[in-house]
């Protein structure tokens, strides 16, 4: 992943008020760019990196993402 869009995903995670892969997913495909990168995939890129922490959501399959405050300077 780029860093252009490393920032756009914190930017999108920043703007959601609960970020889950499918939040994220939706944000991006409303915007027009469905299908050019794997959401998952982005997202653990973004938790190794320590700029997004990842939390149990209701529902298993759907973790809560946030920015940590790294991720906060990223953007």
């Amino acid at each position: 992943m780029t860093d252009e869009q490393r920032k756009y995903f914190l930017s999108k995670i920043a703007g959601l008020t609960q970020a889950t892969w499918y939040s994220l997913d939706r944000a991006i495909s409303r915007e027009g760019h469905a299908g050019e990168v794997n959401v998952l995939q982005s997202v653990k890129e973004l938790v190794e990196l320590g700029w997004v922490e990842e939390t149990p959501g209701r529902d298993a399959a759907l973790p809560i993402y946030k920015l940590t405050e790294k991720g906060h300077t990223q953007l």
